[in-house]
């Protein structure tokens, strides 16, 4: 829990070799499912997707993906 009445953190935690295989494992999959009969939004943030391949594999089985073109502009 957050100070921030009904927001909850869970921090992806100790730097990985391949997150890749983490990301895109059947386990991550579980977990999106379990987190999303409890709450009404899961968020994932992830670095650049064109650096990292992290937000593509996630968003094989998201149900939506919001990219940010140019930070601090509208």
């Amino acid at each position: 829990r957050t100070m921030q009445e009904n927001l909850w953190l869970l921090p992806g935690g100790p730097v990985v070799v391949n997150p890749s295989e983490l990301l895109g494992s059947e386990r991550m999959k579980q977990l999106h499912e379990q987190l999303k009969e409890r709450v009404d939004y899961v968020l994932f943030d992830t670095p650049s997707a064109i650096a990292f391949s992290d937000a593509a594999i996630l968003s094989s089985f998201l149900d939506a993906t919001v990219m940010v073109i140019r930070a601090n502009n509208i």
